[in-house]
């Protein structure tokens, strides 16, 4: 009787364990020679585009991936009829313009209030800022607001530069 439970427990344990999964299709964006710089964008995810011919952006979530087109709540859109995508709120590169500038616009003011904390409350000096700390804190907060300017914001679907396309993963 025992044998037959032992028998039993492979089998219970790939039951417990199985896990019906669906393919995961996703839309990366690319440029030809630098394959690591690359933008995800998933099923679920809001995007905003810039149809070809058309002066205005376009923001929809994306609710499917076909071979060749993106399936929208309402329509669907080809690859190619796409010229340019708003890239501003995803993490492309590990030195992303947005975070940094606002960390360094963070820091400049900050940086500024703990060096009078210091003076005033730990020192018991009078309340001044010194043209170091004033510096500092400038080039700080100057840095934030080139990093901000700096920042990619758009993507452009040309084909000799940038790739655009659907990836499918599925188990075979």
């Amino acid at each position: 009787m025992p044998y037959v439970f032992l028998r039993l427990i492979p089998l219970l344990l790939f039951f417990a364990f199985y896990h019906p999964t669906q393919a995961q299709r996703y839309l990366v964006l690319s440029k030809v020679n630098k394959p690591r710089k690359q933008i995800i964008f998933n099923e679920g995810e809001t995007i905003r585009f810039r149809l070809k011919g058309e002066r205005f952006f376009t923001s929809a979530s994306i609710l499917g991936l076909g071979n060749d087109e993106i399936r929208f709540h309402y329509y669907r859109i080809k690859l190619d009829e796409i010229e340019e995508i708003d890239i501003r709120n995803k993490n492309f590169t590990i030195f992303n313009f947005k975070n940094w500038s606002g960390i360094f616009l963070v820091a400049g003011p900050l940086f500024l209030v703990i060096d009078q904390f210091n003076q005033t409350a730990i020192m018991n000096e009078s309340f001044r800022v010194s043209s170091e700390t004033a510096t500092i804190s400038g080039a700080f907060v100057a840095t934030g607001l080139l990093l901000r300017v700096i920042g990619k914001k758009r993507w452009k679907c040309n084909k000799k530069k940038h790739r655009m396309q659907i990836l499918d993963f599925r188990v075979k």
